[in-house]
């Protein structure tokens, strides 16, 4: 059968005294697909501020807006 496709725009940010940190993506697939993508786009973004890295470099799943 067809396949329904879905697309989320999951919106996260970092604050902390030092200021904040933010990164907007939209994520196209499955329901189950758009999930896991942004649980994984906020463990990124947490391990990236941790490290020192910049926060909004994209990863392989993300749609350009």
């Amino acid at each position: 059968g067809d396949r329904v496709e879905f697309a989320g725009t999951t919106c996260l940010a970092i604050a902390t005294a030092d200021g904040v940190a933010s990164r907007r993506s939209r994520i196209v697939g499955g329901r189950d697909w758009v999930r896991l993508g942004a649980v994984e786009m906020g463990l990124d973004c947490l391990r990236r501020y941790l490290q020192g890295l910049p926060v909004n470099e994209r990863i392989d799943f993300e749609k350009t807006e």
